[in-house]
């Protein structure tokens, strides 16, 4: 019977782990967009925005 729902148990796991990786990718990527536009945004304020 382990043997039946090992493929199943696996492919849960790995389901599972590229949610968790997709999504921490994508908190990378925002970070780095946030990280780059805050001195921009910053600097934009300082000069009056104009």
């Amino acid at each position: 019977m382990a043997r039946r729902r090992a493929p199943l148990i696996r492919g849960t796991i790995t389901a599972a782990f590229d949610a968790i990786h997709y999504g921490g990718m994508a908190v990378y990527k925002i970070g780095i967009l946030l990280f780059n536009l805050a001195p921009l945004l910053a600097l934009h304020l300082l000069r009056g925005g104009h």
